[in-house]
Formats: C-alpha cells, structure tokens, sequence
C-alpha cells in the first residue's frame, strides 16, 4: 500500500510538472512568410490590374463610355427646345447608367460647350465620388448614395439640372441643381 502512494505522489508531481498535460517545450517561433520577390510582386499587380479592366469592360461593353471631363443634362424626359434631357437613370453597384442626351463643359462659361446626342452612358463610381445637390447661394448639401439615389428619382421630370465630373475614367462628383 505503501509503494502505491509513493508512485501515486510521484506520479500527480510529474503531471504538476507538466502543467496538466501540457507540453512545457519552448515553441518554435513563427515563420513569417518569405517576401516576394520584385518579379512576383509585379505579376501580380498585372493580375489584378487585368481583371479589374476586364470587369470594367464587360459592364461598359453596352453603354457609351465618357472621357474624362464634365457634363450636364437636364431632368426632362424629352428634348424640349434643344434641352439636354434625360430618358432614364439607374444606380448600380459600381455606377449609373444614364439614358440620355448631354453636354459637355469645357469652360466655366459655356462657351464651347459640346452637345452629346441620345445615348446610353455608364459612369463608373467609386468610394470617393461625392454626391450633392444645390442651387441659388445657397452651399450644397452633401448625400450619402443610397439618400442620393432616392432623391435622384424624385428629380425626373423636374426640370432640374444633372451634373457630374469625370476623373481618370471615374465621376468624382454628382449633383443634382435649381
């Protein structure tokens, strides 16, 4: 009886040892993952680039694609003594498609401004494109996209004007105008 409560201590002393069954072995440290080289770094920038392009195509291959610049149109929904008028306008994902005539802006007086005929158009957004509406001297009030969008569609057939700059292929502004 004797023998088995020596072993029976030797034994719950080894298992404290042993923090309860766990290994009390240094861990080895972490590998941290080998740094890709200046080659594969590149590559795949160029994957990425690539189906970013091709996203963008296939969404564009339907629509008239705007060069950068700025362009306004009206929320009419027929052309009225040479207005600029919209049919339709649609907020996606990742832009709006604008049924449409339109003009664009060259100068801040109008002066050369060139009308655009009646076109499907998509304009890409992105996380920065601010959207706002305003008039008068008044400030204009910024919106979130989705009050935008509501309010976009409360606009038609009002005779408000639409306007949006275009920046390296993405509208970096949107509003609505009185």
């Amino acid at each position: 009886m004797r023998k088995i409560q020596v072993c029976m201590c030797a034994m719950m002393v080894a298992v404290s040892m042993a923090g309860c069954g766990q290994s009390t072995a240094t861990p080895a440290p972490e590998k941290e993952p080998a740094p890709q080289t200046q080659e594969v770094q590149q590559e795949t920038n160029v994957a990425q680039e690539e189906t970013t392009e091709a996203a963008t195509e296939e969404t564009t291959a339907d629509y008239v694609v705007l060069e950068d610049g700025t362009y306004s149109t009206n929320f009419v929904t027929e052309n009225e003594d040479g207005m600029a008028y919209i049919k339709s306008i649609e907020f996606t994902e990742d832009g709006v498609i604008l049924e449409a005539s339109l003009v664009k802006v060259h100068s801040i007086d109008w002066s050369d401004a060139e009308d655009m005929e009646c076109n499907k158009y998509f304009i890409p957004t992105g996380a920065s494109t601010s959207y706002i509406s305003g008039g008068g001297e008044q400030d204009p009030t910024p919106f979130e996209r989705s009050e935008f969008d509501s309010y976009l569609q409360g606009a038609m057939s009002s005779g408000l004007g639409l306007s949006f700059k275009i920046e390296n292929g993405v509208a970096t502004e949107i509003g609505i105008w009185s």
